[in-house]
């Protein structure tokens, strides 16, 4: 892990985006040190007009996710959120315990594509919450789903903080995961400062079964994937 002042400052306003966007009861029971293994899935996926051609595939796909995670096998204790991103960036489940997160109502892809702010945010978010709290017991796994590039984010600034903060997320032994579809998913990893190695950037074609295909892998990586090493079985 990096030593340097970055990695460790936490900021007043960090702080307050942290207990403004997850509930404290949540970020308690997620970071507490009760030797009991604990996993945090962020899934963030793409909600811009080019996604139309998909129908009601990520919609289902979210809720298939929502479902698969709520009693893992191997005795960890889950939770969940998911995020969207077309003009703006926008939570859809909250920060909640797998078992009782509700299943997304709506999902209507139209409008441009803020990617890289997005994912910014998001691990700016989750690593400030990481660095208040110090958890030893929390894996946290981001995955980021789109079929095109960013074309909303101001690229003076992006995507250059979205790659500090990656690299912030992966000192703190965060594992990101990049899902293109239709697009060159090694670039999408890239661009965000991602791994780009064959098991954590995928390139898929723009289909429905490709959806679906990014969204199993990453609830298999990110939830039912028991991984030596961090965890053993109960």
């Amino acid at each position: 892990m990096a030593n340097d002042k970055s990695t460790h400052d936490v900021s007043p306003e960090s702080v307050a985006a942290v207990n403004q966007l997850v509930p404290m009861d949540v970020s308690g029971r997620m970071c507490l040190d009760d030797g009991k293994p604990k996993t945090l899935s962020v899934m963030i996926i793409d909600r811009s007009g080019s996604m139309q051609k998909y129908g009601g595939t990520p919609q289902k796909c979210v809720n298939d996710h929502l479902a698969a995670i709520k009693n893992p096998p191997d005795g960890r204790e889950q939770f969940v959120t998911v995020i969207t991103f077309a003009d703006d960036a926008k939570i859809e489940i909250p920060v909640s315990p797998a078992a009782t997160a509700q299943p997304l109502e709506t999902y209507v892809a139209d409008g441009w594509t803020l990617l890289w702010q997005t994912v910014h945010e998001t691990l700016k978010l989750f690593c400030t919450l990481h660095r208040m709290n110090n958890p030893t017991n929390l894996k946290v796994f981001v995955g980021v789903i789109s079929d095109g590039d960013d074309n909303r984010s101001d690229n003076t600034i992006y995507p250059k903080k979205t790659r500090k903060w990656a690299q912030i997320a992966l000192d703190l032994g965060f594992e990101l995961f990049a899902y293109g579809i239709g697009v060159d998913g090694k670039k999408l990893a890239e661009d965000m400062g991602f791994p780009s190695d064959d098991q954590h950037a995928f390139t898929l074609e723009a289909s429905v079964a490709s959806v679906q295909e990014a969204t199993t892998h990453f609830t298999t990586r990110s939830t039912t994937h028991v991984h030596s090493g961090f965890w053993k079985k109960p």
